[in-house]
Parts: structure tokens; C-alpha cells; sequence
């Protein structure tokens, strides 16, 4: 394929080569922070069950 023929292709699909950022990474955004929300309940109540507090009160279950 020659740049002439990626120019054209761009400029007959532009939708496709200039995605918005929500559409191109709102997937994996959203996939980070539920992979962040597990992390921060999981630890959470491994923290309540060792030593009674939660993570933000001085928790030391290291």
C-alpha cells in the first residue's frame, strides 16, 4: 500500500482513524478501576479480619 492510498483511505473512513478518547480507552479505564475497586475491597477486609481496622486507620497486617 502506498501513502497515497493510506491518505485516501483515511480521508474516506476518518471515523475510524480518529476515534474519541472515550471510545478508544474508556474499556480498559474501566476495566483498571473495577481491577482498583477489587484490590481496595479485597484489602479491606483482609485488613478488617487481621487486625479489626480498616485500611486508612493505621492497619499494620503487613
Amino acid at each position: 500500500m502506498t501513502a497515497a492510498e493510506i491518505q485516501s483511505i483515511e480521508e474516506r473512513f476518518p471515523q475510524v482513524f480518529r476515534r474519541p478518547f472515550h471510545k478508544r480507552f474508556g474499556p480498559l479505564l474501566l476495566l483498571g478501576g473495577i481491577l482498583l475497586y477489587l484490590l481496595y475491597a479485597l484489602g479491606s477486609s483482609i485488613c478488617r479480619k487481621c487486625c479489626g481496622n480498616r485500611i486508612g486507620s493505621g492497619c499494620r497486617c503487613s
